[in-house]
C-alpha cells in the first residue's frame, strides 16, 4: 500500500484592519521558512477578544486579498474568510473547520494532514488564554 501524501497547512489568522507590513512579512517569512503546500490567510470577521474592527469586514477582506495578490508570488497563499463560522470567531473553530474539510480523505488513508498555525508576536502573548487552548 501507497504511504498517504502529507499535505502541510499553514494558517495565518487576524483582523487585518488594515493589513500591513507586519502581516505581510509574517506571511512572507512563514512560507519561505516552512514552504506549506497551501498556506491560508484568514479575515477574522467578529473577534472574541479585541475590540471591533475600524473597517467593515468585507473592506478588511477585500484590502488582506488586494495585499496578498499584489506581493504574495506563491499560490499557494490563498486568503480565506471567517463569515460562515459561529460568531465570535476562536481559532480552535477555524482550524477544526480545516481539519473538517480533509477528514474524509485522511479516514480513507489517501492523505495525512499537518495544520500549523502561524501567528504575530503580539498574539503569542496572548496564545495561554485563547479560546481551548489546549485542543489546539
Amino acid at each position: 500500500m501507497d504511504k498517504p501524501k502529507l499535505i502541510r497547512i499553514g494558517v495565518f489568522g487576524g483582523m487585518f484592519d488594515p493589513p500591513h507590513n507586519a502581516h505581510l512579512e509574517t506571511i512572507l517569512a512563514a512560507q519561505e521558512e516552512m514552504n506549506f503546500d497551501v498556506f491560508l490567510i484568514s479575515v477574522c470577521h467578529t473577534p472574541y477578544h479585541k475590540n471591533l474592527p475600524v473597517a467593515s469586514y468585507k473592506d478588511r477582506r477585500i484590502m488582506t486579498e488586494y495585499m496578498v495578490d499584489y506581493y504574495v508570488k506563491q499560490r499557494v497563499v490563498e486568503v480565506i474568510g471567517e463569515e460562515h463560522l459561529p460568531r465570535p470567531n476562536y481559532t480552535f473553530n477555524l482550524i477544526q473547520n480545516i481539519h473538517d474539510k480533509f477528514s474524509s480523505a485522511v479516514e480513507k488513508g489517501s492523505i495525512t494532514v499537518e495544520i500549523s498555525l502561524v501567528m504575530g508576536s503580539d498574539e503569542w502573548e496572548n496564545f495561554p488564554f485563547w479560546h481551548r487552548v489546549d485542543e489546539l
